[in-house]
C-alpha cells in the first residue's frame, strides 16, 4: 500500500548548461517489510541515475524534492570537486571526516594551491602532515585517478548535502 508520492525532478545537462527538465512522481512504500527499511523507489530512482557515467562533459542529476518547497536552479547542478572551496568550515570538515583517506590525497594533490591550503586548513595539524606526507610519496598520479577520486568525494559531498549533514555549496 503507498502513502503518497515522491516527487522527483530529473536535470539533464552539458558543460555548465542545463538541457532538460523532467519530473516524475514515486509511490511512496510503507518503509518497514519484516523489520527491515525498504528503500524506496525514488531513492533507487535517484541513485542509479547519480551514479551514471555519461560521455564527454553531459550530466544527469535526480534529486528528491519536497512539494510546495522553492528550488534555485543551482541546486540541480552537479557537485563538481572545486565547488569544495564555497563550502563553509564546518562542512568541509564533515566531508573530510567522510571520505576515504587516499581519495583526499589524490584529489587534493591534482589541485590548485588553494584546494590545497583550504583543505589543509580545515584539518588537525597532525592530519594534515599525514596527508601532506602520503601526497608527497605517491609520486606522479594519472589523471583518471584524480579525477575518479575527486567524483566519489562530489558524490560523498553531494549525498551529505541531499541529506542536511552539510550546507551544499553555491555554484
Amino acid at each position: 500500500m503507498s502513502r503518497g508520492k515522491d516527487i522527483v525532478i530529473t536535470v539533464y545537462g552539458h558543460k555548465d548548461e542545463i538541457d532538460n527538465i523532467a519530473v516524475s512522481l514515486f509511490d511512496k512504500s510503507e518503509g518497514d517489510h519484516y523489520g527491515y527499511y525498504a528503500e524506496s523507489n525514488a531513492n533507487k530512482y535517484c541513485n542509479a541515475l547519480n551514479k551514471l557515467k555519461l560521455e564527454g562533459e553531459s550530466w544527469v542529476l535526480a534529486k528528491i524534492v519536497s512539494e510546495n518547497a522553492p528550488y534555485s536552479l543551482n541546486v540541480f547542478y552537479p557537485v563538481k570537486f572545486e565547488m569544495i572551496l564555497a563550502l563553509d568550515d564546518g562542512s568541509l570538515q564533515r566531508v573530510i571526516r567522510e571520505v576515504n583517506p587516499l581519495d583526499l590525497a589524490r584529489a587534493v594533490k591534482g589541485e590548485k594551491e588553494i584546494v590545497q591550503e583550504k583543505v589543509f586548513r580545515n584539518m588537525s595539524p597532525r592530519a594534515a602532515k599525514m596527508l601532506k606526507e602520503d601526497m608527497e610519496l605517491m609520486g606522479p598520479l594519472r589523471i583518471l585517478d584524480v579525477k575518479e577520486s575527486q567524483e566519489r568525494i562530489a558524490q560523498v559531498i553531494h549525498h551529505l548535502e541531499q541529506t542536511g549533514e552539510i550546507v551544499g555549496p553555491i555554484a
